[in-house]
């Protein structure tokens, strides 16, 4: 594969293969250029990043380094900035929603915020890329921005862990 499209937490293996075939030193070395993006394993396994988005490029080079192959990789999904955060009570934070590519997604003016997990501890008012998070009493609380791709038929979403002491 030359290009590939991968979502966060996404994995692919990647092969390298050899032309001709009975190549001698068929071992390779596998380099990502941007590993906040996309990592890769000794066996060519690659992983998407968690809260990261953008352009990597994998490379398979063989033990000789004479031949080198690549992948460009693309990482894209919906996020929140900050991904986590500590509020004390009553004290308040505004969370940015994105996604990447930027057209991915539905305007933002359609994304969904909502308290997936510790309601009791926080409030929420979300309007749009924005939500407003207000700190209600102590434990921990996961707020997610609901995002849909009509292109892809699918939504994503991205989340924030907020701590509140």
């Amino acid at each position: 594969e030359t290009n590939l499209t991968l979502g966060r937490f996404d994995t692919e293996q990647l092969t390298a293969t050899f032309n001709p075939s009975d190549v001698p030193n068929q071992e390779v070395t596998w380099r990502s250029s941007n590993p906040e993006v996309a990592t890769v394993s000794d066996n060519g396994y690659v992983k998407a990043a968690e809260h990261a988005f953008g352009t990597t490029v994998i490379s398979a080079t063989n033990s000789s380094g004479k031949a080198t192959a690549n992948c460009t990789v693309t990482v894209r999904g919906v996020d929140i900035t900050p991904y986590e955060a500590t509020l004390h009570v009553g004290e308040t934070l505004t969370l940015t929603a994105f996604s990447y590519p930027s057209d991915l997604v539905r305007p933002a003016s359609d994304w969904h915020w909502i308290i997936y997990d510790g309601a009791s501890f926080v409030s929420i008012e979300g309007n749009g890329e924005y939500c407003k998070v207000t700190a209600k009493e102590a434990g921990e609380a996961m707020i997610r921005v609901n995002a849909y791709s009509d292109s892809e038929e699918m939504t994503y979403w991205g989340w924030c862990t907020v701590t509140v002491e």
